[in-house]
C-alpha cells in the first residue's frame, strides 16, 4: 500500500502519524478531527491497517414524518444505516461514521 494515509473512516478528517515517544514502542495514527486512534509496534503494519479498513457507506433517505401544525409535511434526510438525521451537506454520518453516498 502507499505511504499516504486515507481519511478517517469515522468522520473523514485528516489522519496523522506520530512516532514512539518516552520509550514507548508504539507508532500511532490518529484523526486530527475526531481523535480516532490506532497504534502498534510496526509502522508499516499500522499504515496498512489504517488504509485497508472497510469503508462503511450509507444512503441519504428522505422521510416524511407527521405533518407540522400548518399542514405541511416535514421532510428530513436520515442515514440508511442508523437512522440519525443528516445535514444537507453531510459527507459522513455523525452517529455511525458511515460515508454518505447518493
Amino acid at each position: 500500500m502507499g505511504d499516504e494515509l486515507k481519511p478517517c473512516p469515522f468522520c473523514g478528517g485528516e489522519a496523522e502519524e506520530s512516532e514512539p515517544t518516552n520509550g514507548s514502542p508504539f507508532w500511532k495514527i490518529h484523526c486530527k478531527r475526531c481523535w480516532a486512534t490506532m497504534g502498534g509496534s510496526h509502522r508499516r503494519m499500522n499504515r496498512d491497517d489504517w488504509n485497508a479498513r472497510a469503508e462503511r457507506t450509507c444512503r441519504r433517505v428522505v422521510q416524511v414524518p407527521a405533518e407540522r401544525g400548518g399542514g405541511q409535511p416535514a421532510l428530513r434526510a436520515v442515514c440508511s444505516e442508523c437512522g440519525d438525521k443528516l445535514g444537507v451537506t453531510a459527507a459522513f454520518c455523525k452517529r455511525c461514521g458511515a460515508k454518505v453516498v447518493w
